[in-house]
Protein backbone atom coordinates (compact mmCIF):
# COMPACT_ATOMS: atom_id res chain seq x y z
CA UNK A 1 0.00 0.00 0.00
CA UNK A 2 1.27 3.24 -0.89
CA UNK A 3 1.83 6.29 1.71
CA UNK A 4 0.98 9.71 0.95
CA UNK A 5 4.75 10.56 1.97
CA UNK A 6 5.74 7.94 -1.17
CA UNK A 7 3.47 9.81 -3.34
CA UNK A 8 4.27 13.16 -2.39
CA UNK A 9 8.21 12.25 -2.84
CA UNK A 10 7.55 10.59 -6.34
CA UNK A 11 5.74 14.23 -6.89
CA UNK A 12 8.35 16.21 -5.73
CA UNK A 13 11.10 13.62 -8.23
CA UNK A 14 9.08 14.23 -11.20
CA UNK A 15 8.86 18.00 -10.73
CA UNK A 16 12.41 18.32 -9.76
CA UNK A 17 12.85 15.99 -13.43
CA UNK A 18 10.79 18.36 -14.81
CA UNK A 19 12.33 21.44 -14.15
CA UNK A 20 15.69 20.38 -16.04
CA UNK A 21 14.69 18.48 -19.01
CA UNK A 22 11.60 21.40 -19.93
CA UNK A 23 14.37 23.76 -21.02
CA UNK A 24 15.89 21.65 -23.79
CA UNK A 25 12.58 20.92 -25.17
CA UNK A 26 11.51 24.28 -25.44
CA UNK A 27 14.71 25.45 -27.09
CA UNK A 28 14.59 22.52 -29.68
CA UNK A 29 10.63 23.51 -30.38
CA UNK A 30 9.25 25.34 -32.80
CA UNK A 31 8.35 28.35 -30.44
CA UNK A 32 11.54 29.33 -29.62
CA UNK A 33 12.18 30.75 -33.18
CA UNK A 34 8.62 31.95 -32.33
CA UNK A 35 10.24 34.42 -29.39
CA UNK A 36 13.58 35.07 -31.40
CA UNK A 37 11.98 36.25 -34.78
CA UNK A 38 9.04 38.32 -33.29
CA UNK A 39 9.41 41.58 -35.86
CA UNK A 40 6.84 44.72 -35.79
CA UNK A 41 4.27 44.55 -39.31
CA UNK A 42 1.60 46.82 -40.21
CA UNK A 43 -1.23 44.74 -40.67
CA UNK A 44 -4.76 46.85 -43.21
CA UNK A 45 -7.84 45.30 -43.36
CA UNK A 46 -9.76 44.80 -47.02
CA UNK A 47 -12.60 47.28 -47.73
CA UNK A 48 -13.51 45.61 -50.11
CA UNK A 49 -14.43 42.32 -48.49
CA UNK A 50 -17.98 41.53 -49.19
CA UNK A 51 -19.92 41.86 -46.24
CA UNK A 52 -23.08 43.62 -45.52
CA UNK A 53 -21.50 44.87 -42.09
CA UNK A 54 -18.02 45.17 -42.05
CA UNK A 55 -17.11 46.93 -39.24
CA UNK A 56 -18.75 43.88 -37.38
CA UNK A 57 -16.23 41.36 -39.54
CA UNK A 58 -13.37 43.94 -37.85
CA UNK A 59 -14.41 43.24 -34.61
CA UNK A 60 -14.69 39.53 -35.29
CA UNK A 61 -11.41 39.54 -36.73
CA UNK A 62 -10.41 41.64 -33.11
CA UNK A 63 -12.11 39.17 -31.16
CA UNK A 64 -10.56 36.06 -33.55
CA UNK A 65 -7.03 37.57 -33.09
CA UNK A 66 -7.20 38.19 -29.44
CA UNK A 67 -8.21 34.27 -28.89
CA UNK A 68 -5.56 33.07 -31.63
CA UNK A 69 -2.75 35.17 -30.92
CA UNK A 70 -3.38 35.13 -26.97
CA UNK A 71 -2.71 31.59 -27.10
CA UNK A 72 -0.34 31.49 -29.66
CA UNK A 73 1.41 34.13 -26.96
CA UNK A 74 1.04 32.09 -24.21
CA UNK A 75 2.28 28.98 -25.88
CA UNK A 76 5.27 30.72 -26.99
CA UNK A 77 6.39 31.88 -23.33
CA UNK A 78 5.83 35.75 -24.35
CA UNK A 79 4.12 38.70 -23.10
CA UNK A 80 0.24 38.22 -23.36
CA UNK A 81 -1.20 41.59 -25.39
CA UNK A 82 -4.36 42.75 -23.62
CA UNK A 83 -7.02 44.26 -25.78
CA UNK A 84 -10.03 46.40 -24.73
CA UNK A 85 -12.99 47.32 -26.76
CA UNK A 86 -13.76 51.22 -27.23
CA UNK A 87 -16.41 52.90 -28.60
CA UNK A 88 -17.70 49.86 -30.47
CA UNK A 89 -13.76 49.63 -31.88
CA UNK A 90 -10.99 47.77 -30.66
CA UNK A 91 -8.39 49.29 -29.09
CA UNK A 92 -5.20 48.67 -27.15
CA UNK A 93 -4.93 49.55 -23.62
CA UNK A 94 -3.68 52.85 -24.23
CA UNK A 95 -3.54 53.05 -27.51
CA UNK A 96 -3.17 56.70 -27.71
CA UNK A 97 -0.77 56.90 -24.74
CA UNK A 98 2.88 55.80 -24.74
CA UNK A 99 3.61 52.65 -27.43
CA UNK A 100 4.72 49.67 -26.09
CA UNK A 101 5.89 47.00 -28.35
CA UNK A 102 4.19 44.29 -26.17
CA UNK A 103 0.84 45.99 -27.14
CA UNK A 104 -1.23 45.83 -30.20
CA UNK A 105 -2.34 49.38 -31.52
CA UNK A 106 -5.07 49.03 -33.31
CA UNK A 107 -5.82 52.21 -35.28
CA UNK A 108 -9.22 53.60 -38.15
CA UNK A 109 -8.19 56.63 -40.02
CA UNK A 110 -11.41 57.42 -41.68
CA UNK A 111 -13.77 54.64 -43.19
CA UNK A 112 -11.12 53.44 -45.57
CA UNK A 113 -7.56 52.50 -43.44
CA UNK A 114 -8.05 50.66 -40.69
CA UNK A 115 -6.08 47.92 -38.77
CA UNK A 116 -3.46 47.36 -36.43
CA UNK A 117 0.10 47.21 -35.43
CA UNK A 118 2.04 44.67 -33.50
CA UNK A 119 4.55 42.15 -32.95
CA UNK A 120 4.34 38.60 -34.37
CA UNK A 121 6.27 36.01 -35.47
CA UNK A 122 6.29 34.66 -39.01
CA UNK A 123 4.89 32.01 -38.27
CA UNK A 124 1.59 33.96 -37.30
CA UNK A 125 2.07 36.62 -39.90
CA UNK A 126 1.72 33.43 -42.73
CA UNK A 127 -1.56 33.10 -40.87
CA UNK A 128 -2.74 36.77 -41.05
CA UNK A 129 -2.03 36.69 -44.64
CA UNK A 130 -4.65 33.84 -45.44
CA UNK A 131 -7.79 36.20 -43.60
CA UNK A 132 -10.13 37.89 -46.02
CA UNK A 133 -10.63 40.40 -44.36
CA UNK A 134 -7.18 41.22 -44.18
CA UNK A 135 -5.72 43.46 -47.00
CA UNK A 136 -1.90 43.02 -46.65
CA UNK A 137 0.68 42.57 -44.06
CA UNK A 138 3.58 44.57 -44.21
CA UNK A 139 6.69 44.79 -41.97
CA UNK A 140 7.44 47.78 -40.25
CA UNK A 141 10.11 50.49 -41.88
CA UNK A 142 12.26 52.75 -40.32
CA UNK A 143 11.68 56.89 -41.29
CA UNK A 144 13.82 59.65 -40.57
CA UNK A 145 13.49 63.79 -40.13
CA UNK A 146 14.31 65.45 -43.65
CA UNK A 147 17.36 67.28 -42.67
CA UNK A 148 20.37 68.07 -45.62
CA UNK A 149 22.93 65.09 -46.54
CA UNK A 150 21.00 62.45 -45.55
CA UNK A 151 22.72 59.26 -46.36
CA UNK A 152 20.80 57.84 -49.65
CA UNK A 153 18.43 54.91 -48.91
CA UNK A 154 18.05 52.02 -51.72
CA UNK A 155 14.52 51.69 -52.90
CA UNK A 156 11.85 49.45 -51.07
CA UNK A 157 8.81 48.39 -52.77
CA UNK A 158 8.01 50.68 -54.72
CA UNK A 159 -16.00 75.53 -45.84
CA UNK A 160 -16.40 76.09 -42.68
CA UNK A 161 -18.29 79.24 -42.30
CA UNK A 162 -15.41 81.63 -41.08
CA UNK A 163 -15.92 85.08 -41.16
CA UNK A 164 -13.41 86.78 -43.42
CA UNK A 165 -12.48 89.47 -40.34
CA UNK A 166 -9.57 91.41 -40.89
CA UNK A 167 -8.12 91.15 -44.38
CA UNK A 168 -5.38 94.00 -43.67
CA UNK A 169 -1.67 93.17 -43.34
CA UNK A 170 0.59 92.11 -41.06
CA UNK A 171 4.22 93.72 -41.73
CA UNK A 172 7.52 92.03 -39.74
CA UNK A 173 10.89 94.90 -40.65
CA UNK A 174 14.16 92.35 -40.60
CA UNK A 175 12.72 89.37 -41.38
CA UNK A 176 14.02 86.27 -41.65
CA UNK A 177 15.33 86.26 -45.63
CA UNK A 178 13.09 82.74 -45.95
CA UNK A 179 10.15 84.72 -45.17
CA UNK A 180 10.87 87.96 -46.73
CA UNK A 181 11.50 85.62 -50.17
CA UNK A 182 8.13 84.09 -50.27
CA UNK A 183 5.83 87.39 -49.69
CA UNK A 184 7.51 88.61 -53.20
CA UNK A 185 7.57 87.39 -56.62
CA UNK A 186 10.85 88.86 -57.76
CA UNK A 187 14.52 89.21 -56.01
CA UNK A 188 15.99 91.61 -54.51
CA UNK A 189 14.68 90.91 -51.41
CA UNK A 190 12.96 94.08 -48.93
CA UNK A 191 13.96 92.86 -45.77
CA UNK A 192 10.54 92.76 -44.98
CA UNK A 193 7.46 89.63 -44.46
CA UNK A 194 3.97 91.19 -44.89
CA UNK A 195 1.47 88.73 -44.60
CA UNK A 196 -2.14 88.72 -43.47
CA UNK A 197 -3.37 89.90 -40.16
CA UNK A 198 -5.21 86.83 -39.33
CA UNK A 199 -2.08 85.07 -39.64
CA UNK A 200 -3.67 81.44 -38.99
CA UNK A 201 -5.87 82.37 -36.05
CA UNK A 202 -8.18 79.31 -34.90
CA UNK A 203 -6.12 77.05 -37.13
CA UNK A 204 -4.07 73.60 -35.37
CA UNK A 205 -0.93 72.53 -37.08
CA UNK A 206 0.01 68.92 -35.56
CA UNK A 207 3.87 68.23 -35.88
CA UNK A 208 4.80 64.76 -36.44
CA UNK A 209 8.01 64.68 -34.98
CA UNK A 210 10.69 64.95 -32.86
CA UNK A 211 8.32 67.22 -30.10
CA UNK A 212 8.42 70.82 -29.39
CA UNK A 213 9.85 72.89 -26.58
CA UNK A 214 6.62 74.57 -25.50
CA UNK A 215 8.32 77.00 -23.63
CA UNK A 216 10.34 78.99 -26.12
CA UNK A 217 9.58 82.45 -26.24
CA UNK A 218 9.12 82.20 -30.42
CA UNK A 219 5.52 80.86 -29.91
CA UNK A 220 4.38 82.79 -26.70
CA UNK A 221 2.03 80.15 -25.43
CA UNK A 222 0.52 78.87 -28.82
CA UNK A 223 2.78 75.64 -28.58
CA UNK A 224 0.75 72.74 -26.57
CA UNK A 225 2.07 69.33 -26.28
CA UNK A 226 -0.16 66.61 -28.09
CA UNK A 227 0.62 63.03 -27.13
CA UNK A 228 3.97 60.72 -27.75
CA UNK A 229 3.53 57.60 -29.63
CA UNK A 230 6.89 56.77 -29.96
CA UNK A 231 7.41 53.65 -27.15
CA UNK A 232 10.20 54.80 -24.35
CA UNK A 233 10.18 58.39 -25.39
CA UNK A 234 9.80 61.75 -22.90
CA UNK A 235 7.41 63.90 -23.58
CA UNK A 236 9.88 66.76 -24.69
CA UNK A 237 11.80 67.43 -27.84
CA UNK A 238 14.95 65.93 -26.86
CA UNK A 239 16.38 66.74 -30.26
CA UNK A 240 15.51 69.99 -31.66
CA UNK A 241 13.76 69.25 -35.11
CA UNK A 242 10.64 69.22 -34.44
CA UNK A 243 11.08 72.74 -32.16
CA UNK A 244 12.47 73.82 -35.40
CA UNK A 245 9.76 73.03 -37.75
CA UNK A 246 7.13 74.25 -35.43
CA UNK A 247 9.04 77.95 -35.19
CA UNK A 248 8.64 77.78 -38.94
CA UNK A 249 5.10 77.39 -39.07
CA UNK A 250 4.16 79.59 -36.31
CA UNK A 251 7.11 81.36 -34.50
CA UNK A 252 6.58 84.97 -33.76
CA UNK A 253 9.68 85.93 -34.90
CA UNK A 254 10.54 83.03 -37.40
CA UNK A 255 7.36 81.85 -38.30
CA UNK A 256 4.99 82.35 -41.24
CA UNK A 257 1.60 81.71 -39.49
CA UNK A 258 2.40 84.12 -36.27
CA UNK A 259 -1.24 83.38 -34.40
CA UNK A 260 -1.69 79.83 -35.32
CA UNK A 261 -1.23 76.75 -32.70
CA UNK A 262 1.24 74.46 -33.31
CA UNK A 263 0.29 70.42 -31.35
CA UNK A 264 3.70 68.39 -30.85
CA UNK A 265 2.83 64.93 -31.48
CA UNK A 266 6.13 62.68 -30.99
CA UNK A 267 6.78 59.78 -33.22
CA UNK A 268 10.64 60.14 -33.67
CA UNK A 269 14.01 59.40 -31.29
CA UNK A 270 16.28 61.72 -29.71
CA UNK A 271 18.67 61.33 -33.22
CA UNK A 272 15.59 62.19 -35.10
CA UNK A 273 14.73 58.56 -36.09
CA UNK A 274 12.03 56.58 -35.93
CA UNK A 275 9.30 53.49 -36.99
CA UNK A 276 6.46 54.19 -39.26
CA UNK A 277 4.06 52.39 -37.20
CA UNK A 278 4.54 55.25 -34.86
CA UNK A 279 3.98 57.64 -37.28
CA UNK A 280 0.98 56.16 -38.17
CA UNK A 281 0.05 55.74 -34.52
CA UNK A 282 0.68 59.93 -34.69
CA UNK A 283 -1.49 60.04 -37.63
CA UNK A 284 -4.42 57.59 -35.80
CA UNK A 285 -4.36 59.67 -32.93
CA UNK A 286 -4.82 63.10 -34.79
CA UNK A 287 -7.65 61.70 -36.83
CA UNK A 288 -9.67 61.16 -33.49
CA UNK A 289 -8.87 64.57 -32.52
CA UNK A 290 -9.96 66.56 -35.84
CA UNK A 291 -13.02 64.36 -35.72
CA UNK A 292 -14.11 65.69 -32.22
CA UNK A 293 -13.09 69.44 -33.17
CA UNK A 294 -16.08 71.60 -33.85
CA UNK A 295 -13.88 74.27 -36.07
CA UNK A 296 -11.90 71.34 -37.99
CA UNK A 297 -9.34 73.47 -39.12
CA UNK A 298 -6.06 71.06 -39.23
CA UNK A 299 -3.26 71.18 -40.79
CA UNK A 300 -0.82 68.09 -40.25
CA UNK A 301 3.08 68.50 -41.06
CA UNK A 302 5.51 65.52 -41.14
CA UNK A 303 9.05 66.67 -42.05
CA UNK A 304 10.33 63.58 -42.49
CA UNK A 305 11.14 61.13 -45.03
CA UNK A 306 11.50 57.38 -45.72
CA UNK A 307 11.73 54.38 -48.46
CA UNK A 308 8.36 54.42 -49.91
CA UNK A 309 5.61 52.76 -47.67
CA UNK A 310 2.52 51.76 -48.70
CA UNK A 311 0.77 52.19 -45.01
CA UNK A 312 2.07 55.46 -44.87
CA UNK A 313 0.65 57.51 -48.08
CA UNK A 314 -2.45 55.34 -47.41
CA UNK A 315 -2.82 56.68 -43.86
CA UNK A 316 -2.04 60.35 -45.71
CA UNK A 317 -5.03 60.16 -47.98
CA UNK A 318 -7.17 58.73 -44.79
CA UNK A 319 -6.36 61.83 -43.54
CA UNK A 320 -7.35 64.32 -46.84
CA UNK A 321 -10.91 62.22 -46.78
CA UNK A 322 -11.38 63.41 -43.42
CA UNK A 323 -10.83 67.09 -44.18
CA UNK A 324 -7.13 67.31 -42.85
CA UNK A 325 -4.76 69.15 -44.93
CA UNK A 326 -1.17 67.08 -44.77
CA UNK A 327 1.96 69.23 -45.72
CA UNK A 328 5.05 66.95 -45.91
CA UNK A 329 8.77 67.21 -47.29
CA UNK A 330 10.01 65.90 -50.34
CA UNK A 331 13.10 64.52 -48.86
CA UNK A 332 16.91 65.46 -49.14
CA UNK A 333 18.42 62.02 -51.73
CA UNK A 334 20.43 64.92 -53.69
CA UNK A 335 17.77 65.63 -56.79
CA UNK A 336 16.23 62.06 -56.58
CA UNK A 337 12.77 61.78 -57.57
CA UNK A 338 10.36 62.06 -54.82
CA UNK A 339 8.21 59.29 -56.16
CA UNK A 340 10.17 57.08 -54.66
CA UNK A 341 9.96 58.24 -51.13
CA UNK A 342 7.40 58.45 -48.40
CA UNK A 343 4.75 60.42 -47.36
CA UNK A 344 6.01 62.80 -50.44
CA UNK A 345 4.95 60.11 -53.06
CA UNK A 346 1.20 60.49 -51.65
CA UNK A 347 -0.76 62.52 -54.00
CA UNK A 348 -3.30 63.61 -51.27
CA UNK A 349 -0.16 65.48 -49.94
CA UNK A 350 1.42 68.64 -50.07
CA UNK A 351 4.87 67.80 -51.23
CA UNK A 352 7.80 70.16 -50.85
CA UNK A 353 11.10 70.70 -51.97
CA UNK A 354 13.67 73.10 -50.88
CA UNK A 355 15.14 76.17 -52.27
CA UNK A 356 18.43 78.83 -51.12
CA UNK A 357 18.69 82.08 -51.04
CA UNK A 358 19.46 82.31 -54.58
CA UNK A 359 16.53 80.91 -56.29
CA UNK A 360 17.89 77.64 -56.77
CA UNK A 361 16.72 74.72 -55.96
CA UNK A 362 19.32 73.15 -53.16
CA UNK A 363 21.41 70.78 -54.33
CA UNK A 364 20.48 68.28 -51.30
CA UNK A 365 16.41 68.73 -52.17
CA UNK A 366 14.52 65.43 -53.91
CA UNK A 367 12.64 66.52 -56.84
CA UNK A 368 10.25 65.22 -59.65
CA UNK A 369 6.53 65.17 -60.56
CA UNK A 370 5.54 64.40 -56.95
CA UNK A 371 6.94 67.98 -55.84
CA UNK A 372 4.19 70.07 -55.82
CA UNK A 373 6.06 73.39 -54.54
CA UNK A 374 9.16 74.41 -53.44
CA UNK A 375 9.78 76.85 -50.59
CA UNK A 376 13.02 78.05 -48.81
CA UNK A 377 14.52 75.73 -47.39
CA UNK A 378 18.45 75.83 -46.59
CA UNK A 379 19.88 78.57 -43.74
CA UNK A 380 16.80 78.43 -42.50
CA UNK A 381 16.75 80.15 -38.46
CA UNK A 382 14.11 78.86 -36.22
CA UNK A 383 13.43 78.19 -32.67
CA UNK A 384 15.36 75.87 -30.88
CA UNK A 385 15.23 73.49 -27.87
CA UNK A 386 18.01 74.85 -26.10
CA UNK A 387 16.16 78.14 -24.91
CA UNK A 388 18.73 78.95 -22.47
CA UNK A 389 21.60 77.70 -24.38
CA UNK A 390 20.77 78.34 -28.08
CA UNK A 391 16.96 79.60 -27.93
CA UNK A 392 17.54 79.67 -32.42
CA UNK A 393 19.12 78.07 -34.66
CA UNK A 394 19.87 77.42 -38.68
CA UNK A 395 19.01 74.66 -40.36
CA UNK A 396 18.97 72.97 -43.48
CA UNK A 397 16.80 70.57 -45.39
CA UNK A 398 13.30 69.98 -46.88
CA UNK A 399 12.04 69.23 -43.56
CA UNK A 400 12.70 73.23 -42.73
CA UNK A 401 10.71 73.83 -46.63
CA UNK A 402 7.36 72.06 -45.51
CA UNK A 403 6.53 74.21 -42.30
CA UNK A 404 7.05 77.33 -44.76
CA UNK A 405 3.57 75.76 -46.66
CA UNK A 406 2.53 74.30 -43.77
CA UNK A 407 2.02 78.48 -42.42
CA UNK A 408 0.90 79.45 -45.67
CA UNK A 409 -2.53 76.81 -45.36
CA UNK A 410 -3.31 77.94 -41.93
CA UNK A 411 -2.74 81.42 -43.47
CA UNK A 412 -5.34 81.03 -45.98
CA UNK A 413 -7.84 79.18 -43.73
CA UNK A 414 -8.34 81.75 -41.51
CA UNK A 415 -7.81 84.35 -43.84
CA UNK A 416 -10.26 82.69 -46.65
CA UNK A 417 -11.94 80.24 -45.15
CA UNK A 418 -11.49 76.24 -45.40
CA UNK A 419 -11.40 74.33 -48.19
CA UNK A 420 -10.99 70.55 -49.08
CA UNK A 421 -7.21 69.43 -48.89
CA UNK A 422 -7.59 68.99 -52.96
CA UNK A 423 -8.69 72.67 -53.24
CA UNK A 424 -6.37 73.63 -51.25
CA UNK A 425 -2.94 71.89 -52.83
CA UNK A 426 -4.38 73.45 -55.91
CA UNK A 427 -4.41 76.81 -54.30
CA UNK A 428 -1.15 76.80 -53.50
CA UNK A 429 0.04 75.42 -56.70
CA UNK A 430 -1.86 78.65 -58.20
CA UNK A 431 -0.33 81.00 -56.21
CA UNK A 432 2.98 79.93 -56.63
CA UNK A 433 5.69 81.95 -58.62
CA UNK A 434 6.56 80.46 -61.54
CA UNK A 435 9.52 80.13 -63.93
CA UNK A 436 12.00 81.83 -61.16
CA UNK A 437 13.86 78.43 -59.82
CA UNK A 438 17.17 78.25 -61.92
CA UNK A 439 18.49 75.00 -61.99
CA UNK A 440 14.99 72.95 -62.88
CA UNK A 441 16.90 70.99 -65.65
CA UNK A 442 19.30 69.49 -62.93
CA UNK A 443 15.89 67.30 -61.23
CA UNK A 444 14.33 64.99 -62.45
CA UNK A 445 11.75 65.05 -65.43
CA UNK A 446 8.57 66.99 -64.53
CA UNK A 447 10.30 68.52 -61.80
CA UNK A 448 8.02 71.88 -61.53
CA UNK A 449 9.11 75.66 -61.26
CA UNK A 450 7.29 77.00 -58.57
CA UNK A 451 7.98 78.62 -55.47
CA UNK A 452 5.44 79.21 -52.59
CA UNK A 453 3.92 82.66 -52.30
CA UNK A 454 1.89 84.18 -49.70
CA UNK A 455 -0.60 86.59 -50.76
Amino acid sequence: MRTDNQNNFEILVFTLLLSLILPYFVNSSPTTSINSNKQRYIIVFNNNYSSPEPLQNHELHFAWITKKYNKHVIQSNTVNHQVRRSNNFVKSTNSTQKSDNNQIHYFSIGDNFRGYIGEFAPEFVKILNQREEVAYVTKDDQVHVALENDDYVCFSEKNDGDTKEGFGTRTQENAPWNLDRVDQRNLPLDNIYASPVTGGRRVKVYVIDTGINTLNPDFEGRAVWGTTTRKGAHDFDDYGHGTHVAGVIAGKVHGVAKIATVIAVKALSHTGNGAWSDVIAAMDWIAERHKNDKTQKTVVNLSLTGNYFLPANQAVKALAELGIHVVVAAGNYVKANACYFSPASAPEAITVGATNITDHIAQFSNGGSCVDVFAPGQNIKSAWNKVEEMPVRSMSGTSMAAPHVAGVVALLISQYGNKSPAEMQQTIKDMATKGVLKNVAEYPKNTTNALLFVC
